[in-house]
């Protein structure tokens, strides 16, 4: 028997578990939220597992490519 996987918090960022201020998370439009403006580093991409890309949120540090000091 498989464990069924754990629902992942939509307002986290998957990297550093920070607030993702994700727009969509909290009720919002897409055309609103602030990852439509800022360009995603590719490697901070490739840190995400391939199911998790395109379907989790990241935060405005870490899709900047900027690590948390404790990171």
């Amino acid at each position: 028997m498989t464990a069924a996987p754990t629902p992942f918090d939509p307002t986290r960022c998957p990297l550093c578990g920070g607030a993702n201020r994700c727009v969509l998370a909290t009720g919002g439009a897409i055309q609103d939220c602030w990852c439509l403006q800022t360009p995603v580093d590719p490697a901070t991409l490739a840190r995400l597992p391939d199911d998790e890309r395109n379907e989790r949120c990241l935060c405005p540090a870490c899709a900047a490519g900027i690590r948390p000091e404790n990171g």
